[in-house]
């Protein structure tokens, strides 16, 4: 028989992944999670999916998750017609988006814990909240119906200081593209922090806060301390192949 060579990928890199706490923070965007004013039920099946197979083979999850004012001002402009404040779209997004991971995990036998916070909430206590129970799945948010969210409002930073709080292993922002972009063409690998300087980004979505600019920013700060990839959310086996050392998606690592 014909021996098979090996994948090339990054599982060829000595170190690439070093668990120490079986953790994965995922990260996903408004543009996975809402489409066309509505929730993306296709986005929110594939991704339990992939953590409750992560689950079964020891790997736990916690997901930050933005949508709730992108959700809220569809649903609530579609009913009266006029411009709402964030923070109102927010509480009306807020439920409408627990209800719909709450219901798809609840389906696999899990229990979802939603985590509304605040920039003073994340600190190092905030641990204590978090994976209290077996089969429990977190789902962190920015609150955006308070006044004093500050830098809380940015998930990615959130993604960046729940990783840090909980010393995860690794953390996955998963976004609409396929990557760092640089001239229509995707960054695999960054290892330096002047990639910022050196790229050329494309604007943020539509329903996003941010951009791949301001994303990096904090996915190179988190790189110090661990293993992270930006990848495309709407591949429903990303988080399968990011661990599998498949080529996917930008890796960074400084």
């Amino acid at each position: 028989m014909e021996k098979k060579e090996p994948s090339v990928g990054w599982e060829t890199d000595k170190g690439i992944f070093q668990w120490e706490n079986n953790l994965i923070v995922v990260k996903f965007g408004s543009g996975l999670v809402v489409k066309n004013g509505e929730v993306n039920k296709e986005f929110v099946n594939g991704l339990v999916n992939q953590v409750d197979v992560l689950y079964r083979i020891g790997k736990r999850v916690i997901l930050v998750g933005s949508g709730a004012i992108a959700l809220g001002r569809a649903g609530i402009q579609e009913l009266i017609g006029t411009y709402i404040l964030d923070q109102d779209c927010a509480f009306w997004g807020q439920r409408v988006l627990f209800n719909d991971w709450n219901e798809v995990f609840r389906q696999k036998g899990y229990k979802v814990r939603e985590h509304l916070v605040v920039e003073r909430d994340l600190v190092d206590d905030f641990q204590g909240n978090l994976l209290q129970e077996e089969r429990q799945i977190d789902l962190i948010n920015g609150d955006d119906t308070r006044q004093e969210i500050g830098a809380a409002g940015n998930n990615d930073y959130v993604a960046n200081r729940i990783a840090d709080i909980k010393r995860a292993d690794v953390l996955v922002n998963l976004t609409n593209v396929d990557g760092v972009f640089n001239n229509g063409e995707v960054v695999r690998v960054i290892n330096s922090e002047d990639c910022l300087e050196n790229i050329e980004f494309w604007e943020k979505s539509l329903t996003g806060t941010g951009g791949m600019r301001q994303k990096l920013k904090y996915m190179l700060e988190s790189a110090k301390k661990r293993t992270t990839f930006i990848a495309c959310g709407e591949d429903k086996e990303v988080l399968f192949k990011i661990l599998a050392g498949e080529v996917v998606g930008t890796r960074i690592r400084l």
